[in-house]
Order: structure tokens, then C-alpha cells, then sequence
């Protein structure tokens, strides 16, 4: 009886945002020293009101940046997030696209791009973009967990445990806060197979970290 609602209460992480920002330039470091000075300043006012919530202000400022310098990745991806914040998916996913175009190895746009396809249930295009956070960053959390997530939607109970566990792995190693969303989703593996002890762990560890947890699914597993 359990197993008949676990894909839908799913649903509601699968759906969150896990797009990621860049923050404010204020480092000398090579990388960031060709950026111009206006470009620059534009940006990190960008920054800021997208901070604030003002991501329409922040959308303007961002488009000012790149206008000034054609080359600058990290505007391309806050444009996209701040449009994401916007709810209008086509014009992120523009502002992404451009920027995984000028590096196809950016951490920042492929996961980014795996957000986009999540929300729009492209759940093996997402696959795609999280497997190959995997490849860029082997020990970064965030791959393993965005594959494990798309795997159990795609209903590959085994492989999504897998990845799950080593997303717990290497949440654990950096002490992140993220690993309640983690939790959940090794919970509802868990429930998938049947294997209600090491569900109810799981449900108890999410609850340990904060996580709002699916009353529905807390109920089954009592």
C-alpha cells in the first residue's frame, strides 16, 4: 500500500531548486582578471539585488554585464537562475545554454540544465546533465544525488540506491547541509524496495536534519 503513492510524493523534492548562483566577483585570481571592470561592477550589483529577491533588477544588471563582456559564464548562469526564480523556464534554460555552448565542462551550467529537464519530467535528458557532474567532479555530492533522484523516477531502484549511498558519502566528508534532501530520497528508495527498517532510518535521519517530510509517507512507514 505504500508503494502505490511513493512516486508522487517524490515528486515534491524532484521539483526543487537546485540551480546554483555564482557569487560576487571580488577575487584577483587569473580566471576572473580578464573580466572588466564595468562588466564587473554591473555584475556584482546583479548580485545583490538577486539577493535581495529583486530578480527582475538583477536580470537587467546581469544582461548589462554580458553586454560588456560576451565571454562572462558566471553572468550567463545567475541570468538563468534569476529567470528560473521568475517561474520562465525557456528563457533560463536560453541564458544556460549559452554558457554550457562556451564550456561544456562548466559544473555550474550542466547542473543547471539538469534542473531545467527535471522540471520539464525529461527525467534521462536530466540524467545526462547530473552524470556528467559525476565525471567533472568525482567526489562532489551533488552529481551522485541528482542521478540517484533521476534514476528512481525512471523507476532503476538499484542504480538509484547506489548513487544515493555515495551521495550520503560525500555529503558526509564535507559536513554539508544538504544532506536531509539526500536522506529522503534514500527513505523512499528504501520504501520502493520494501525495506521498511532502513526506511524508517531514513525518515528519521530527514526529520533529524529538518526536512519537511510527506505526511502521507510518515504515516505509511509508522
Amino acid at each position: 500500500m505504500i508503494l502505490k503513492n511513493v512516486l508522487f510524493i517524490v515528486v515534491s523534492i524532484c521539483s526543487t531548486n537546485y540551480c546554483q548562483a555564482q557569487g560576487k566577483i571580488i577575487t584577483t585570481d587569473s580566471s576572473k582578471t580578464s573580466i572588466s571592470e564595468k562588466a564587473r561592477k554591473y555584475y556584482n550589483e546583479g548580485y545583490d539585488y538577486f539577493d535581495k529577491g529583486n530578480f527582475t533588477k538583477s536580470i537587467t544588471l546581469y544582461k548589462l554585464a554580458v553586454a560588456e563582456d560576451p565571454n562572462f559564464l558566471d553572468a550567463y548562469d545567475n541570468l538563468g537562475l534569476a529567470f528560473r526564480q521568475l517561474n520562465m523556464v525557456d528563457s533560463a534554460e536560453r541564458y544556460y545554454l549559452i554558457s554550457f555552448n562556451k564550456n561544456p565542462n562548466g559544473f555550474t551550467a550542466n547542473q543547471n540544465l539538469a534542473v531545467v529537464e527535471e522540471v520539464r519530467n525529461n527525467y534521462a535528458q536530466a540524467l545526462k546533465y547530473y552524470a556528467k557532474l559525476i565525471e567533472l567532479e568525482s567526489e562532489n555530492p551533488e552529481g551522485y544525488y541528482g542521478v540517484s533522484r533521476m534514476q528512481f523516477m525512471l523507476k532503476n531502484n538499484k542504480e538509484a540506491l547506489k548513487n544515493g549511498l555515495l551521495a550520503e558519502q560525500y555529503y558526509k566528508k564535507i559536513n554539508s547541509p544538504y544532506i536531509g534532501d539526500c536522506y529522503y530520497i534514500l527513505c523512499m528508495i528504501y520504501v520502493n524496495d520494501n525495506n521498511i527498517p532502513l526506511a524508517k532510518k531514513y525518515l528519521a535521519l530527514c526529520k533529524k536534519e529538518g526536512v519537511k517530510v510527506d505526511k502521507d509517507l510518515e504515516l505509511a512507514l509508522e
